[in-house]
């Protein structure tokens, strides 16, 4: 059997993606205006591979390049990638690296779909004193009812 790089990153990128707080991954080296503006604003943040894979004869190493969503404690959402990811190689591929390494390349502000799928709780200044939203209560005309 041969795994190649393109197969380890693929398994590498679908385990970050599963993880709470990351809103895509982004190719590394680019700064997140050009990632813009050569990807589209949607792609810049959950496209591009995002992912280098070193692999040689006896050592994988696996850097993974993520953009976290606003409000993410980003230490938890590493300490998340990193387990999914090397959980996932270990699982699917039956290798586990030896260096795996997550880099935060950005940080985008949640949307509303996001945060429907509970990927990130809506900041605070959005919640009322119960945290619940103020914005459900608003009555006709934007009145608080």
């Amino acid at each position: 059997m041969v795994l190649t790089e393109a197969a380890l990153a693929a398994i590498a990128r679908a385990a970050a993606l599963r993880c709470p707080g990351v809103a895509g991954t982004a190719p590394s080296g680019l700064p997140g205006e050009i990632r813009g503006l050569l990807l589209g604003e949607a792609d810049a943040a959950r496209g591009g591979a995002g992912i280098e894979v070193d692999l040689d004869a006896d050592h994988l190493g696996v850097v993974v390049d993520v953009i976290v969503l606003y409000g993410a404690h980003i230490p938890g959402v590493a300490t998340a990638v990193v387990a999914a990811v090397a959980d996932d190689l270990a699982a699917q591929a039956g290798i586990r690296p030896r260096r795996l390494q997550v880099r935060v390349q950005g940080v985008r502000r949640g949307d509303a779909d996001a945060e429907a799928r509970g990927r990130i709780p809506p900041p605070a200044s959005l919640q009322g004193p119960l945290g619940d939203d103020p914005a459900a209560r608003k009555g006709p005309g934007g009145r608080d009812g």
